[in-house]
């Protein structure tokens, strides 16, 4: 199915009113993120053309790509001493994973070698639902998060990633050997890839930071849905359901939300494949 590409610009020192929910966005990151003024990309355009949905996304996000390209290619000349890592943090059932796959296949058809490296591979569920909030995700193993990490930023170049097998309940964390050799960029996408907690601080190893934003009433929204669907196999109660889904609420507003203001770009999602972009021209590290 194609559509026509409509793209909501405002400048937050002109005021010039686009959008509401786009308007509602200037507005959160403003106050959010003192002393930064994002921009987005330009003024209300509509193009005669119909074009598909991976060309609109394409456009829409040409700023970010540019930014992506400019590491890539600094990492190719051996200006950057370790391969670029783009975070890619939100709110759970943004659609991240999605996105980070739609952003990879962009970056691999304009011939850049991408590896997309996803934080669920790291939740180790073999010890049921706990839910000690304090600890931020009781499933999440941020020990060996940090020991991947350190190892692309050490140039390793044969890597044993864990991964998630979801085709078994429960679900099990298998192990393979990942070659990252003639890779030139990573995309981390997970909830917590731009933060900055003690034990949590995931920003320090990326270059780009991605954080996938939308209204209050769709981040609920979402991570209710992404609730109901995770973990089948524990036939969990109505109650305890709820209670989980109250959990990863805070968990989001607690420890979620203020990493946004490591974020180089806001990605602000409307609805499903429709985005608007605002440029916070910081947080990108060339080293």
């Amino acid at each position: 199915m194609t559509k026509c590409l409509r793209r909501s610009i405002k400048d937050v020192s002109t005021g010039k009113k686009v959008k509401s929910l786009a308007s509602e966005m200037l507005e959160v990151v403003a106050g959010l993120i003192s002393g930064s003024e994002p921009e987005q990309v330009e003024k209300n355009q509509v193009l005669t053309e119909p074009i598909d949905q991976d060309q609109e996304l394409k456009v829409t996000i040409q700023p970010i790509l540019e930014q992506i390209k400019k590491l890539a290619k600094q990492y190719r000349k051996k200006k950057l001493t370790s391969v670029p890592i783009i975070s890619v943090a939100g709110c759970s059932g943004a659609g991240k994973t999605h996105f980070s796959g739609q952003l990879k296949k962009i970056l691999a058809d304009e011939g850049f070698n991408v590896f997309l490296l996803e934080q669920d591979n790291f939740l180790q569920y073999d010890q049921g639902f706990a839910d000690p909030i304090e600890h931020i995700n009781p499933f999440l193993k941020w020990t060996q998060v940090h020991e991947i990490m350190q190892q692309i930023k050490n140039g390793v170049s044969c890597i044993s990633m864990p991964h998630l097998n979801r085709n078994n309940m429960p679900y099990i964390v298998e192990h393979t050997s990942v070659d990252l050799s003639a890779i030139e960029i990573v995309l981390f996408e997970g909830t917590y890839s731009l933060g900055d907690a003690d034990t949590y601080n995931f920003f320090t190893y990326c270059n780009l930071g991605i954080f996938l934003d939308t209204c209050p009433a769709n981040s609920s929204q979402w991570v209710k849905d992404r609730e109901k669907t995770r973990l089948p196999h524990l036939q969990r109660t109505k109650d305890k359901l709820e209670n989980d889904i109250h959990a990863e609420l805070q968990r989001y507003h607690k420890f979620v939300v203020p990493s946004k203001k490591n974020a180089s770009f806001i990605l602000y999602k409307e609805k499903k494949d429709q985005y608007s972009v605002f440029v916070l021209h910081k947080n990108i590290k060339n080293d």
